[in-house]
């Protein structure tokens, strides 16, 4: 457990810190880390732990970031009422799609989670009247707005919101694991090993993968729904195939074995997106290559090779040439 919690220890400082660096496009870095961090583990909740595959998570994502958009947009909600009637929106959205999702296991869930988020996607992309179709629409906060009347924080300064933004993610994070801990969490657990066996025991599969369905959605949006104020313009982007992809990548390669995968992996992502934009525009290809790599050689993610090593005792060091040579070699 030493390499976990001192990993645990430095990332809280290092969030809680990332401000102090006193510059505008990293602090930015930082808050799209906390949001895709926050949208990986809503996504770990169906393939790491209740072993479903969604090829159509952004459309939570996305469902979300309009949601907010709209109601700060067209309406004269203040924003945390915006959020909150997004999130119980959401709900509702996640509650219809999850009961037919839910319905199918496989390859055959993976396909209708993706065709639900191109029936949303394309009512993005052609209701121009409503959300501007391809050309985008604002979503902007305030100048001077708290996140309910009287509060006093303003969350249109970057800084304010980037602590808003740690605060609601570490709070969500502390919800999660908690449901995942449970006799729920391991509920969940034992229909992704066996489902057959589960419901021999008593247990409805189907009521149990929906809660778990609705639960991650309204995680999922919450996370689009903080990433399109600090964006301040959305479009149908959000509800591309191309961030759902975003949510596995994470996921693989931080690890679905620990609650720091996601945060880990978030962190690779998005800095060396950012890095490799700024030098190549073939920086696609060289995120393709790290990604298989991690298929390919670490499957188990930066923190499945942690917590091996663990429960191991061995150096993780060691750990890490001993099985990346039994690879080369098979």
């Amino acid at each position: 457990m030493r390499v976990r919690s001192l990993l645990y220890i430095l990332l809280a400082a290092a969030l809680i810190l990332f401000p102090q660096l006193k510059n505008q496009y990293i602090l930015n870095l930082g808050i799209q880390v906390l949001i895709f961090a926050l949208f990986a583990t809503s996504f770990n909740l169906l393939l790491g732990y209740t072993g479903m595959l969604s090829f159509g998570h952004a459309m939570f994502f996305g469902f979300g970031a309009y949601g907010i958009a709209l109601l700060l947009e067209k309406t004269s909600l203040h924003f945390g009422l915006a959020l909150l009637s997004t999130l119980g929106v959401t709900v509702l959205f996640s509650l219809v799609i999850g009961f037919f999702c839910v319905r199918l296991g496989g390859a055959y869930f993976a396909m209708l989670t993706l065709a639900f988020s191109q029936l949303i996607f394309a009512i993005a992309f052609k209701w121009r009247e409503l959300t501007g179709g391809d050309d985008g629409m604002p979503a902007h906060v305030a100048k001077g707005q708290s996140f309910l009347p009287g509060l006093g924080l303003d969350i249109s300064d970057p800084i304010n919101y980037y602590y808003f933004t740690l605060l609601v993610v570490a709070a969500s994070v502390f919800i999660i694991r908690n449901i995942v801990n449970s006799r729920f969490g391991l509920t969940i657990q034992a229909i992704r090993e066996n489902q057959e066996r589960t419901a021999f025991l008593g247990l409805n599969p189907f009521v149990i993968r929906w809660i778990i369905f609705i639960i991650s959605g309204f995680f999922g949006s919450l996370s689009g729904a903080l990433f399109a104020p600090f964006k301040g313009f959305i479009s149908p982007d959000v509800l591309s195939l191309g961030i759902s992809g975003e949510a596995l990548y994470i996921t693989l390669i931080g690890g679905m074995s620990s609650f720091l995968g996601p945060f880990l992996g978030a962190i690779i992502m998005i800095f060396m997106t950012n890095l490799l934009s700024s030098f190549t525009r073939y920086w696609l290809i060289v995120v393709g290559c790290v990604f298989v790599t991690f298929v390919l050689l670490i499957p188990q993610g930066i923190m499945g090779i942690v917590i091996r090593e663990e429960g191991q005792g061995g150096s993780l060091a060691k750990e890490i040439r001993k099985w990346t040579s039994l690879r080369f070699k098979a």
